[in-house]
Order: C-alpha cells, then sequence, then structure tokens
C-alpha cells in the first residue's frame, strides 16, 4: 500500500497531463523561445526543460531509462526502458512547501558535478528516495535515467 502511495505521489508530482502544449489556433505544437545559451547552466537548462515538452522530449535520450524498486526483492531494482511515444512530460519545478506537507513530504536537492545532475527527492520520514540522471553530452544537457529507491 504505501508503495502505491509513493508511486502516486511521484506521478503526480512529475507527470503532465498534457503532453505537448497546444495553441488555440487549431491545437499545433508550440515551443517556447530557447535562448541559445541555454546548456551553460544546468538551472537554466532546467528552467526550459520544465516549460516547453517539445524541447523537453528533444533532451531526453531515448530509449529512457527508469528502474524501480522491485516489490519481492527488497534492495533489488526492476528497468523498464520508455519510448520516447510512452514518455509523459515531466516537471521538475520544486515548491518549497512539499517539506512541510502532512503526508508525503519530501525534499528536492539538485546536484551539479562538472558534465552530470541529479535531481534527489527525499522523503521526509516516509521512504521516497527517487534520483533524476541528467548528463552534458556533446554540450547539451541530457534526461538519461530515473531511477526510484523508495520504500
Amino acid at each position: 500500500m504505501k508503495k502505491c502511495l509513493i508511486l502516486t505521489l511521484f506521478s503526480i508530482l512529475l507527470v503532465s497531463c498534457n503532453y505537448f502544449n497546444s495553441n488555440k489556433n487549431g491545437g499545433n505544437f508550440t515551443q517556447t523561445s530557447i535562448p541559445k545559451e541555454v546548456d551553460s547552466d544546468f538551472k537554466l537548462f532546467l528552467k526550459y526543460f520544465n516549460q516547453d515538452s517539445v524541447f523537453q522530449v528533444s533532451r531526453v535520450v531515448f530509449p529512457f531509462r527508469e528502474r524501480s524498486a522491485d516489490p519481492d526483492q527488497q534492495f533489488d531494482l526492476i528497468e523498464k526502458k520508455i519510448s520516447r511515444a510512452e514518455y509523459q512530460k515531466m516537471d521538475f519545478t520544486y515548491d518549497e512547501s512539499s517539506a512541510n506537507k502532512q503526508y508525503d513530504s519530501y525534499r528536492q536537492h539538485i546536484r551539479i558535478k562538472g558534465n552530470k545532475a541529479v535531481i534527489e527527492y527525499r522523503g521526509v520520514e516516509n521512504g521516497i528516495f527517487i534520483d533524476c540522471y541528467f548528463e552534458k553530452r556533446n554540450g547539451k544537457w541530457m534526461f538519461v535515467e530515473m531511477v526510484d529507491s523508495s520504500t
């Protein structure tokens, strides 16, 4: 039950119902104007990654690797490869009040070291433990893997 609650929370936090933003004139895909220096700073990159679904999909390595805790084996992870067609937009925008919620509270930490970055979600006394990995490849930040080790 706790595992389902954690997975549901994570889905609500990161998965957007709208895969692509559409405009009011016929539902065409739209894209925010991305600055040329978007890859110069990870936090700048993340801002546009969160806002623009077309940009986001262009910055995910497919097949996307998602690993999550095996409910039958305490310390094993199950790997799933997600295709471009299966991928759902994620939003890593952090609301500071998430750490103070009564249930399923968590904190987000962004750690950057050279050409690698990880966004860490850590539950406050509730077992949430998720890492989202990014790498700079050919000068561009790319979302490469998500590991959910929540208990």
